[in-house]
């Protein structure tokens, strides 16, 4: 998915602050188009108000999130692009022509 903060984000040529995720039972993963990247316990913090990730807390659960995105978005072929990348993919009248696999 592309997740940005505004629908029509390719005719305004903003860049918006795309993020890919995973979530599991216990723990939800972020990485910011950046490269800042977030960890919640949806357990302990449903609402997700308290990033876990300062660098150095439990980089065994980082490592198996950042594995699952790796291979998430490798199988829906998605480079993680900025979203003006998108902008292309449709015509003026936002007619879809083309997806991450080619032209549709």
């Amino acid at each position: 998915m592309n997740y940005v903060s505004h629908w029509d984000y390719p005719e305004t040529g903003t860049e918006w602050p795309e993020w890919r995720g995973v979530r599991t039972r216990q723990y939800t993963y972020v990485r910011w188009l950046n490269g800042a990247e977030e960890l919640y316990d949806n357990t302990a913090d449903s609402y997700q108000l308290r990033n876990l990730w300062d660098g150095r807390r439990a980089p065994d659960v980082m490592a198996r999130l950042r594995s699952r995105l790796a291979d998430f978005l490798q199988d829906s072929h998605d480079d993680f692009p900025p979203g003006t990348k998108y902008a292309e993919w449709f015509t003026p009248n936002r007619d879809m022509v083309r997806n991450a696999v080619g032209t549709v």
